[in-house]
């Protein structure tokens, strides 16, 4: 996904150095020993190179998760004040949840984009047939809202969600026998 990872922990280095051995040697980069302050520099320095997002679940995250473009708190086990100042949380400590999460959110922000492109075609496709002299109401009315259920349908729908629906649907309308003794 071209993300670099780190771990910002104000626990002992060789703690830190043990979760980096635990997850075989996934991170980038390991700083230990921090304080709340110090964890926040580090991410406004991280911030220099790329958007940055911190996740974290303590007290002492809070003011790094309030520092990061996008601050992920694990919801379950978090404090108050870090559910408080994260952007986003997940109601799971499942950390593997967060490529799955970043996945959703381009999806979305794609889905979005396409919503509006549909909009203005559409808004522009009546405006050019009012300059060209065929002024019809009932096709702006149509189009606004025909636009207006397009966009929703398109929202909505997507083709695992159709599958989904339509499983449901099948799962639900199956009749199971009934057997009396």
């Amino acid at each position: 996904m071209g993300i670099k990872t780190a771990m910002l922990t104000g626990d002992s280095q060789s703690a830190a150095n043990h979760a980096q051995n635990q997850l075989g040697g996934a991170l980038d980069m390991i700083h230990a020993e921090l304080l709340p302050q110090d964890k926040a520099k580090i991410i406004k320095q991280f911030q220099t190179e790329s958007p940055t997002a911190m996740v974290g679940d303590g007290l002492n995250d809070a003011p790094a998760l309030a520092t990061a473009d996008i601050g992920i708190s694990m919801g379950v086990s978090g404090s108050a004040l870090a559910n408080e100042t994260g952007h986003m949380i997940l109601m799971s400590n499942d950390i593997r949840k967060i490529p799955i999460s970043v996945r959703l959110a381009r999806k979305m922000r794609r889905k979005i984009f396409k919503n509006i492109f549909i909009a203005i075609i559409t808004k522009a496709a009546i405006i050019a047939l009012a300059i060209a002299g065929h002024p019809l109401v009932w096709a702006a009315v149509l189009a606004d809202v025909g636009t207006c259920l397009l966009v929703i349908f398109n929202s909505t729908l997507e083709t695992d969600s159709l599958l989904l629906v339509l499983n449901y649907i099948y799962l639900v309308t199956i009749r199971t026998p009934v057997h009396l003794n």
